[in-house]
């Protein structure tokens, strides 16, 4: 600097700060039920960043620290949108983002009907939610001998042995899994066991009953007896 005669100097230094920049273009999708966990990114700015919400709402179970960390346990699926700001000194940068809660994989069936030996078996297993295309497995215990379980969840055949069979079967869709046991009882053909009625007498009273196999009672426990055919 020059004033007159006299001059004088001095050295300065002057610090550019990069402009403040929110990096982050998109969150990972959460699933209901599950533990979520993300983190919002930045660049540039004086050093530090805080963030917050200015618009919109987060997930229920979901929040936002100031440290940038998205975290908790979503209780409701849907695509909830907000706008996130980040602050760095005097700078401030905001961004609309979307947080996506897809629905928690469930499984809807909660009994599998009784099957009869030597009788076609069908029956497919149900969920609802999930990620993708589901595939289902037994994971422990046994199917009765006959069936079978495609990974589609149809599970079919013809029971080839009576008997209570428990077996625990396991469903996968995306990143999701869920379990649950179920019981098969498989009964015996209904058998009709008289072979032959007593006599009658003309003009007698007459009663006899006729018998059927007692295992297989457990889906008929009052037989229904109809004549097939007649002689006089």
């Amino acid at each position: 600097v020059t004033s007159g005669r006299r001059t004088r100097t001095q050295p300065f230094s002057i610090l550019i700060i990069p402009a403040l920049q929110l990096t982050t273009a998109s969150l990972r999708a959460g699933v209901e039920g599950e533990p979520y966990a993300d983190t919002l990114k930045a660049s540039g700015g004086a050093g530090g960043y805080a963030w917050g919400v200015t618009a919109g709402t987060l997930p229920a179970g979901i929040t936002l620290a100031v440290s940038g960390a998205l975290s908790g346990t979503p209780t409701t699926a849907g695509t909830f949108n907000v706008t996130v700001q980040v602050t760095s000194g005097v700078q401030s940068a905001s961004r609309s983002i979307a947080v996506l809660v897809t629905p928690g994989l469930s499984i809807t069936t909660t009994a599998l009907p009784d099957g009869i030996v030597g009788q076609p078996y069908s029956i497919t297993l149900q969920t609802s939610g999930g990620t993708g295309t589901v595939s289902w497995a037994v994971l422990s215990g046994a199917l009765p001998s006959g069936l079978t379980l495609l990974a589609s969840g149809a599970l079919s055949g013809a029971p080839t042995a009576a008997g209570s069979f428990t077996a625990e079967f396991n469903v996968v869709s995306g990143t999701q899994t869920r379990t649950r046991t179920f019981d098969i009882v498989v009964i015996s053909a209904l058998q009709v066991t008289s072979t032959t009625l007593r006599a009658g007498l003309e003009g007698a009273a007459y009663a006899d009953t006729g018998t059927v196999d007692s295992r297989s009672m457990r889906s008929l426990p009052h037989p229904h007896w109809n004549t097939i055919t007649s002689t006089p």
